[in-house]
């Protein structure tokens, strides 16, 4: 059988950073195809030149990609890291790509890496629900630690909840001017976001009681957010 001087062409589907395949190898050959298929349709040099940055940039972002989501994955998979000797050489690449992705310092990949992070902690639903989106990046990265700190949404819920009820005490019962009622966010404040109940010191707060990593919330935290009135607290377990 003669080669075909040009073989009919198959749409290969684009491959984007926010694009999965069951196979990774299918995923590179289609890409390949894709650039095959683009180039063809080059016109003149420039065209080509044109079509190289192209591809370039969506190699970048591919590679840009997998770093930061490793960086926000680590601190959940390291456990998993020991238990397997002869998946060290895996993880070693693994602990390698993280590192790549935690030295990055762009603003966009930080907040990708961040907010990456916080969801495989508490999921999408609890992300979207509180506007935590609109987060500034650093405020962003403590919540993101905490997210580490304590990945059970349940515990968190119940520690958030005893942060804000202190500040809303202080305001409330004692008389302090300067401390925000729940619900509420000053202009000067890094909550914005009607949705998001909690303001920048509860997360310090918590931040800072979780880092002293105690087995299991206290006593005292417990009693508080059953001091909240009949309506129930703001934050909620989410199903």
């Amino acid at each position: 059988m003669a080669l075909q001087q040009r073989i009919p062409t198959v749409e290969a589907a684009d491959v984007s950073p926010v694009q999965t395949s069951a196979s990774p190898a299918i995923a590179a050959l289609n890409f390949a195809a894709s650039f095959h298929r683009d180039a063809e349709a080059c016109r003149n040099a420039r065209d080509r030149e044109l079509l190289y940055e192209n591809y370039r940039d969506k190699i970048l972002a591919i590679d840009t990609f997998a770093a930061n989501v490793a960086a926000a994955f680590l601190p959940f998979l390291r456990v998993a890291a020991s238990r397997r000797d002869s998946d060290a050489g895996r993880w070693e690449d693994f602990n390698r790509l993280a590192r790549r992705g935690k030295a990055t310092r762009d603003r966009a990949s930080q907040h990708l890496q961040h907010q990456s992070g916080v969801i495989a902690a508490w999921g999408l639903e609890c992300f979207q629900h509180y506007g935590w989106q609109a987060l500034p990046l650093p405020l962003l990265r403590q919540l993101h630690d905490l997210a580490v700190l304590m990945p059970r949404w349940d515990d968190v819920v119940n520690l958030l909840n005893s942060k804000m009820l202190a500040r809303h005490e202080l305001r409330v019962l004692r008389g302090k001017n300067n401390a925000l009622r729940v619900g509420e966010h000053s202009a000067a404040s890094k909550v914005q976001d009607s949705r998001s109940p909690v303001e920048r010191a509860d997360i310090l707060a918590a931040l800072e009681w979780a880092r002293q990593k105690p087995p299991r919330l206290s006593r005292a935290s417990n009693s508080r957010s059953r001091r909240w009135s009949s309506a129930g607290p703001p934050l909620r377990s989410l199903v």
